[in-house]
């Protein structure tokens, strides 16, 4: 219970600032748990950006509901975050 209670006000410190790194990070990662590919955002990535890099192999929609942790102004990516870009059932990006 009290480690339920850490999470959760240690998540809502974290709305309000980036995360750092470590544990506050990890805690933030909220994907799809049928991911099959993912990537690490970098400094100055932005969702358009992310998909732009990737060639365009999912939709914003499809990204956004991969990863649910995404707002859909897409403010609150930082580096160092894993998120989903291919899930079973859907099409995973060439190596």
């Amino acid at each position: 219970m009290l480690a339920q209670v850490l999470i959760s006000i240690s998540l809502a410190a974290h709305a309000l600032a980036a995360p750092a790194s470590g544990f506050e990070l990890a805690a933030r990662q909220g994907y799809d748990e049928h991911c099959t590919s993912f990537y690490t955002v970098a400094a100055g990535d932005t969702c358009v950006g992310i998909q732009t890099k990737l060639n365009n192999i999912f939709t914003l929609d499809r990204f956004f509901m991969l990863n649910p942790q995404v707002n859909s102004a897409c403010t609150n990516l930082f580096p160092g975050e894993v998120v989903c870009i291919a899930s079973e059932g859907y099409p995973k990006p060439s190596s």
